[in-house]
């Protein structure tokens, strides 16, 4: 009659190491297929080539009869409160200020008008150029955008 109960209590205990040994293989299983995800995408390198929106120019022109070139070029903000500037302007480039990634364009400037290798192709119209603003209107935009020099 002492066997019995000896005999049940074995059985336990082997159910028992079966089952832990079953979960256990299971985490080692979970465990190697996450090594291998994490080596996998350890293993992609991100493209070191830059995004280029200059797509459409080779570089940036200015030729107009109405604009001074010395009132259009420059850093141009909404406020001078502001801690950062808008855009800068200078004989190369068109330069997205507090842009993630590759801010500089390439534009053309031809009589009043303003053509921008952005994202989407921008042109609009320079409607007033002096030496402390700047006000363009850009296609599919109801109000021109103005800005003033920035002096921080």
């Amino acid at each position: 009659m002492k066997i019995i109960p000896v005999l049940t209590c074995a059985a336990i205990l082997c159910a028992c190491n079966s089952a832990t040994s079953s979960s256990k293989q299971k985490k080692d299983t979970a465990a190697a297929k996450i090594n291998t995800a994490e080596h996998f995408y350890d293993t992609i390198k991100p493209d070191p080539r830059p995004v280029s929106f200059n797509r459409r120019f080779t570089s940036s022109s200015f030729s107009s009869s109405t604009l001074r070139k010395e009132d259009f070029l420059g850093i141009w903000t909404i406020s001078n409160d502001d801690p950062a500037c808008a855009f800068e302007i200078t004989e190369k480039w068109f330069f997205y200020c507090d842009f993630d990634g590759n801010a500089e364009r390439y534009y053309k400037v031809k009589e009043d008008s303003i053509f921008l290798d952005d994202e989407t192709f921008r042109e609009g119209r320079i409607l007033k150029t002096t030496h402390d603003s700047l006000v363009i209107l850009w296609d599919g935009n109801d109000q021109p955008e103005i800005k003033i020099r920035w002096k921080n």
